[in-house]
């Protein structure tokens, strides 16, 4: 986490958006999201694919995946399924 810490502190703000409806698999929920950052120098727009683990009610871990088919299969999801749920 020091990492996205220290990456946070060099704009002088940042803001997730949400591209795609949330996809709820049991105790998952994949949703993809373009991470935005401003200030000095060049804006910054990192799209990555989120898989909350979320028992119970409470976010137990979060997964962040570059790559949006290695989120689905880590998720347990094939991408043809998820994209039919869309």
């Amino acid at each position: 986490m020091r990492g996205v810490e220290q990456l946070r502190e060099t704009f002088d703000a940042d803001w997730q958006e949400l591209i795609s409806d949330p996809i709820d698999i049991g105790d998952r929920v994949v949703v993809r999201t373009v991470w935005h950052g401003v200030g000095q120098g060049p804006e910054m727009k990192q799209e990555s694919t989120v898989v909350f683990t979320v028992p119970r009610k409470q976010i137990f871990h979060i997964e962040l995946f570059y790559d949006h088919a290695a989120a689905l299969e880590a998720a347990g999801l094939p991408e043809q399924d998820a994209l039919a749920g869309s």
